[in-house]
């Protein structure tokens, strides 16, 4: 049987259990920042590849798309785009070079956010409340792929 093949772009704490969970179904391909997780990621059957999308404007000149895309049916984007924590230059070099890297995909798209993104909301809370269009990271990848989906995750 053919599995078909799922991108993780991130696989750390989250996207490492995406792939763990995945790993039977699907032939997973992902994104790592750590040179230490490429051996034990590859030992577990998956395709790991480094990228540091952090890299600033001038580093950033020449991304090209990820040369797997071709390859892949779906990918998940488990990088954080949104974040109180993390500088927004940072942030802004993140979603631009993921951006690059995925940049001509038609496959099925979701990407993992926060429900950070509510503030200091209380009680139930509702996409309406706030639609991707109005927050940082997920607006962006909005605009390129219009098949993404966004799950906020909360913990």
């Amino acid at each position: 049987m053919i599995k078909e093949k799922v991108g993780i772009i991130g696989c750390g704490w989250l996207g490492y259990r995406f792939a763990q969970y995945l790993k039977d179904y699907f032939e997973i391909h992902s994104t790592v920042t750590s040179p230490g997780k490429i051996k034990t990621l590859t030992s577990e059957g998956f395709h790991p590849e480094l990228v540091n999308f952090e890299k600033t404007n001038n580093d950033a000149i020449g991304w090209q798309p990820w040369e797997k895309l071709h390859l892949l049916d779906h990918i998940i984007i488990t990088v954080p785009l949104f974040s109180r924590r993390i500088d927004r230059d940072r942030l802004n070099a993140r979603i631009r070079n993921i951006s690059r890297f995925i940049a001509a995909f038609n496959g099925s798209l979701t990407l993992m956010s926060s429900v950070g993104v509510y503030q200091q909301v209380s009680g139930a809370v509702t996409e309406d409340m706030l639609p991707a269009k109005e927050v940082e990271g997920e607006k962006e990848i909005t605009k390129l792929f219009r098949q993404v989906n966004i799950l906020r995750l909360g913990g």
